[in-house]
């Protein structure tokens, strides 16, 4: 389907404005711990299939022993981009990358649209989409800086989007379009193999009908030929993508199983206790996704999960895979019992899925507020969507760059937040705390103490002359004169609380809560 529509164009509109809103804020973030890594990996695997010198030995040797699980994806985009345009001041190869970043988080959005317009085959539920995906401050947050999940996700929606196309369809064309996006799905995240399952299972639905109480068979040798085709095209894709796999393709399956296992162990902070992330309790990621999604949202996906059950329209195919696309993963984390960290960004690919049920449960809703025994309240119902909407809008605007410490209302009334959970806890935070001493200390030398996340990333983002006025000090590892250091800086992750009375100067709060401290010592 065209993005073009004869008779709504206003998706348009919003789509060229979040455009042109990026463009103009992709500067304005600061630095996550993974994107210096995933900066050398892309730098890696570029020298890897050019011969060329990108990466040097240290910085090989300072890359995880399991780089090669990873699949080159974005890394891999991002620094070839880098080495055509001849970016290379840092600053401006990490401004790059932000903007990178957020484009594919554009492509996202479009093609989102195109796909709930599949889904719903209505303008204006598809809009509706839309705009719920866009004022979404976790996910727009860190559409600038998380070059891992929200790349994922954006190519995820894409996926998706090829599937429902090949399914209609039912072509060699498209069937070469969904193999290429199954392909940059999983040469991105080995979990991109769950959309091969998606695939599979949406087409074997066709073979199953349900007659007279009774389940029937039938088999459809065009699509059972364009499955294997499909299933050959992938695979032959996925290698041809992923450099690691040209001399051994079987080295997939240990990546998988690699990354199965995968054990980071970090320190969270789960209503008040401090848990290790091996140890996370089965709700962890459920919780996480239920307290920093709108309210709205949440109140309409049940309702839509309801609805869905109770009318049986789960059983339908487009519905069974959106839900599936949605549940899956939550459950293969759970049964499995998967490690997971850092809130539940690993698991933004599913995000999508919930938006489509959330609108799903809104029109459900609206249909059900039309009935005439309940009209006089459908004024209500449509004010009650448009305040969250309002509020959330100005959430992401107020709070502007830190959307990604947003909380729904409830939880922000109801808790304490820095005392039960993570705030900003990929330090992106730090970019301001160290532009203020640098902006309002003129001395060449300040040795800044910090505790949480390092502050390092950030200081690549900073302009070179001033980072290198910067020895940063990690202050629990510290043993020299305490008079010696200048500032101390705080995110508050892995925080010991009281560790010193300090002179505070600086600090950001998000709707009243600290989430960053710098205090000036000597």
């Amino acid at each position: 389907m065209s993005l073009k529509n004869k008779n709504n164009n206003l998706h348009i509109y919003i789509l060229i404005l979040v455009f042109l809103i990026g463009l103009f804020i992709f500067n304005d973030y600061g630095m996550g711990p993974d994107e210096v890594t995933e900066k050398l990996r892309g730098d890696y695997i570029y020298d890897s299939i050019f011969n060329t010198s990108t990466i040097s030995d240290s910085e090989i040797n300072s890359l995880p022993d399991n780089i090669d699980d990873y699949g080159p994806g974005y890394a891999l985009i991002s620094s070839i981009i880098l080495n055509i345009f001849k970016i290379d001041s840092l600053r401006n190869i990490f401004l790059f990358r932000h903007f990178l970043s957020f484009f594919i988080y554009f492509i996202g959005l479009i093609f989102f649209y195109l796909l709930s317009n599949k889904f719903f085959k209505n303008n204006f539920l598809s809009f509706l989409s839309l705009i719920f995906l866009i004022l979404s401050p976790r996910i727009f947050g860190e559409a600038f800086t998380n070059t891992k999940d929200t790349i994922f996700m954006s190519f995820f929606i894409i996926s998706a989007y090829t599937l429902f196309e090949f399914y209609e369809k039912k072509t060699l064309k498209y069937l070469f379009f969904h193999s290429l996006s199954t392909a940059l799905l999983v040469d991105t995240r080995i979990l991109g193999l769950i959309m091969i399952f998606l695939t599979l299972l949406l087409f074997i639905f066709d073979f199953f009908k349900f007659e007279k109480n009774k389940f029937k068979i039938f088999f459809k040798k065009n699509e059972l030929k364009l499955l294997f085709i499909y299933l050959i095209l992938s695979s032959i894709l996925i290698i041809l993508f992923w450099p690691k796999l040209w001399s051994n393709p079987l080295y997939l399956f240990t990546a998988l199983k690699n990354m199965a296992n995968h054990d980071m162990i970090v320190n969270e902070n789960y209503f008040g206790e401090s848990i290790l992330s091996n140890n996370l309790p089965w709700h962890y990621t459920i919780v996480w996704i239920f307290i920093s999604t709108p309210l709205i949202y949440s109140f309409l996906f049940l309702i839509g999960i309801f609805i869905l059950f109770k009318s049986k329209e789960i059983f339908k195919n487009k519905n069974l895979i959106i839900f599936l696309w949605f549940f899956i993963p939550l459950f293969m984390i759970i049964v499995l019992k998967s490690t997971i960290y850092d809130t539940w960004r690993h698991l933004f690919f599913i995000y999508p899925a919930f938006i489509l049920i959330t609108v799903y449960g809104f029109n459900w809703l609206n249909n059900f507020f039309k009935n005439k025994k309940y009209k006089k309240f459908v004024s209500f119902f449509y004010v009650a969507i448009l305040i969250g909407l309002i509020l959330t809008l100005v959430f992401i605007i107020k709070n502007h760059p830190y959307q990604n410490v947003y909380f729904n209302p409830l939880i922000r009334a109801t808790f304490d937040l820095k005392e039960n959970f993570e705030l900003d806890n990929m330090g992106m935070s730090i970019r301001q705390g160290l532009e203020y001493i640098v902006n309002n200390d003129k001395r060449d030398n300040l040795n800044v103490s910090f505790v949480g996340i390092s502050p390092i990333p950030n200081l690549y983002i900073l302009n070179e002359e001033d980072s290198k006025r910067i020895n940063l000090v990690h202050l629990p590892d510290y043993v020299g004169d305490y008079s010696n250091l200048n500032y101390f800086l705080t995110n508050f992750r892995w925080w010991s609380k009281n560790v010193f009375d300090c002179n505070k100067v600086y600090s950001i709060d998000v709707e009243g809560t600290e989430i960053l401290m710098v205090c000036k010592l000597n």
